[in-house]
């Protein structure tokens, strides 16, 4: 039997995140505003992907972004999971180049940290559905 490297969870609020250290460990970011509701997150330990949905209040957007690069929809590297790797709560059009369905506003955020030693970074993209405050995250 070969041993699943999918993890996936559900958090209904931040604090769930909080009391179960999703955040320590690393796949959910800490600029997720506490206000963060119907969490899902997945990701792949094997190929070190990371896909994460939340609904966020209007208001907190832009306190959110502050620390995010506004990118347009050329400079996004889109996630491509491995078929088995896709969650049905991704959006389609998230996953590939393409014309987009809904009016996303994309960004960047250059993720530092230590690993060894040595300076590392992770490039972390964000899609934020104006329309229905939805945040997706990946890890590419």
């Amino acid at each position: 039997t070969k041993l699943s490297l999918d993890m996936d969870a559900f958090y209904a609020d931040y604090q769930e995140v909080v009391d179960d250290g999703a955040i320590t460990r690393g796949w959910i970011p800490g600029y997720m505003p506490r206000s963060a509701t119907n969490i899902q997150e997945s990701h792949n330990l094997d190929i070190n992907i990371s896909w994460l949905r939340f609904t966020v209040p209007a208001e907190d957007i832009d306190d959110m972004t502050q620390a995010l690069l506004l990118i347009t929809q050329d400079q996004v590297k889109f996630s491509r999971p491995h078929r088995r790797a896709v969650r049905s709560w991704w959006p389609k059009d998230l996953q590939q180049q393409t014309d987009m369905a809904k009016p996303y506003r994309f960004y960047r955020y250059d993720d530092h940290y230590q690993m060894g030693g040595e300076e590392q970074m992770r490039v972390d993209f964000i899609a934020v559905d104006v329309e229905s405050g939805t945040v997706y995250y990946w890890m590419p």
